[in-house]
């Protein structure tokens, strides 16, 4: 019984010998189950780290460093007293720390009302390097504020299970995809590899074998895209059980790619599915319908959802 594994040098990037048994290699949101430690400070990894986190952290740090750096700013303002600005009256403590306060809002903005305003070098040297400091890191927050929405992002949707059923004549591994957007995604192009780990006297051996799709490629998606490995006795799956995969630590993993239209970019995706995450005897129930004028309606949310049948 042959199995299609990889040919002489190429290599799925991840590793095929640890000393414990490892949990799933990609999650179901693409990321790499990988714990990354030692890492050397870099300009370019703080942008990317900045470009690439989400966008509730992103905000949360722009106004937190907004409020802060004034704070910090504010304070200075507060020990040169009252006798260094004009248009706070006989303001002390607390009231005159708030002018001062909102005086370093307008100014790290360079909005500058004039309703509070340095009198004397100290206050307008401070008052200087603040403006510049907006300036400066406004320009920054700019930058990556278009960063984020200029990267391209896939929208790919995968079927929440993975399904083994019947194909024809055969049984078949199958997983549904789908565009998440409305845009025109074209030359798509897929692959699935399935690992399976054993474990050889003190270590853990993972075994990577590509499964072979009845479609690899397509021209467009406008609908979904159901991909099918049909169990054959070439098939790492041949003859395997649900006991069988769960004993060998079996998962599946799905890569596709293709060209953005609205980008002009490539883009790509990528998840993974555990025995768990496998209903044997199952089919995918369509996800889209024709009306009485032969519109095509299709149904993005439905295509994770399936039927099951009884055993044969």
């Amino acid at each position: 019984m042959s199995h299609r594994g990889f040919e002489k040098g190429s290599d799925t990037g991840l590793f095929t010998e640890v000393s414990h048994r490892t949990k799933r290699n990609i999650n179901p949101d693409g990321s790499f189950n990988i714990v990354r430690k030692g890492e050397i400070f870099s300009e370019d990894g703080i942008f990317h780290q900045l470009v690439n986190m989400p966008i509730f952290s992103f905000l949360s740090l722009i106004f937190g460093f907004y409020f802060g750096i004034n704070l910090l700013f504010s304070f200075g303002y507060y020990l040169l007293g009252p006798s260094a600005f004009q248009g706070v009256g006989n303001h002390q403590g607390w009231d005159f720390f708030w002018d001062v306060y909102f005086f370093g809002l307008q100014t790290i903005t360079t909005v500058g009302y004039g309703s509070v305003a340095p009198t004397d070098h100290w206050a307008s040297a401070l008052a200087g390097i603040e403006a510049l400091s907006g300036i400066l890191t406004f320009a920054l927050a700019t930058g990556l504020l278009y960063g984020r929405f200029s990267k391209p992002r896939a929208k790919f949707l995968f079927s929440e299970k993975a399904i083994i059923g019947k194909y024809q004549q055969n049984d078949a591994f199958m997983v549904k995809i789908a565009n998440g957007r409305k845009n025109v995604l074209t030359d798509l192009e897929a692959s699935v590899i399935i690992k399976f780990s054993t474990k050889e006297k003190k270590y853990y051996r993972q075994q990577f074998h590509v499964l072979k799709l009845e479609l690899q490629k397509i021209n467009f998606m406008p609908l979904n895209w159901t991909l099918v490995h049909v169990i054959t006795e070439q098939s790492p799956l041949y003859q395997k059980t649900k006991e069988d995969l769960a004993q060998m630590d079996a998962e599946i993993m799905v890569y596709i790619k293709g060209f953005d239209d609205s980008y002009h970019q490539m883009i790509q995706a990528k998840t993974s599915y555990v025995c768990g995450e496998i209903v044997h005897h199952a089919s995918f129930v369509p996800s889209y319908r024709t009306d009485e004028d032969g519109n095509v309606i299709f149904y993005p949310d439905r295509i994770s959802e399936i039927e099951i049948h009884d055993e044969e």
